[in-house]
């Protein structure tokens, strides 16, 4: 009864229906509804707070840069920092700043034109580029949290797919735990295709889920 009453108001003041389900799963059966929460904490954490590659690279030519480091040895530094070796190494070779740039293109997904860009300029001109750096990095910080903000607005479809395809295979690893899986198929053949026919509907439903949230983050 409480947890009925519990569950209603939840609905009625707002709260996400994946996330009220979550909790009704938990109340009914506790240990299904750890990997539920597990789930939901993994598909909907905030990665905001995390510097993409991009970021930190960028910012981190601009630091060295107006520290007085060199164009070369600031990406080496850069490089380093991102865990990109390969990039470090052909800094410290003295690679042309043209190969440089490809690398650097390569290495940053969101801005790396941008960045390969600013580095053949500067390797051809012999410019300053550490504020060209610096407003490259607000550019990627711009994207990243556009693309945070479309993950997190998908986070309860992609539960909700987390939910549909895990309940099935759950329900049948309890009936072959307790010996009852026999009852599914002892209907007959039109028992196993009405099975075949509900395992087809959730896999395309599964897929349609899935295409929506990829174009939904896409955008």
């Amino acid at each position: 009864m409480i947890g009925a009453i519990m569950t209603g108001t939840a609905i009625a003041v707002g709260v996400p229906w994946v996330i009220v389900g979550v909790v009704v799963v938990s109340m009914v059966e506790p240990w299904l509804g750890i990997p539920c929460v597990l789930a939901l904490v993994a598909l909907t954490r905030d990665s905001s707070a995390q510097w993409s590659v991009d970021i930190r690279f960028c910012r981190g030519v601009a630091d060295e840069l107006r520290s007085g480091s060199s164009l070369r040895r600031a990406l080496e530094i850069a490089a380093q920092d991102i865990n990109e070796h390969r990039l470090a190494r052909a800094c410290r070779i003295g690679r042309p700043f043209g190969e440089l740039a490809s690398a650097v293109e390569t290495c940053l997904p969101l801005v790396g034109r941008a960045a390969a860009s600013a580095i053949r300029i500067a390797g051809e001109s012999g410019g300053r580029v550490a504020d060209s750096f610096e407003a490259i990095a607000l550019l990627a910080a711009d994207e990243q949290e556009m693309r945070n903000e479309r993950r997190a607005a998908t986070a309860q479809v992609r539960m909700s797919a987390v939910i549909i395809a895990a309940l099935p295979v759950i329900l049948l690893v309890m009936l072959a735990a307790t010996g009852r899986i026999g009852a599914l198929t002892s209907g007959g053949s039109l028992t196993i295709a009405f099975l075949a026919a509900g395992f087809v509907l959730i896999a395309v439903g599964l897929l349609s889920i899935w295409r929506m949230a990829h174009r939904a983050e896409a955008i």
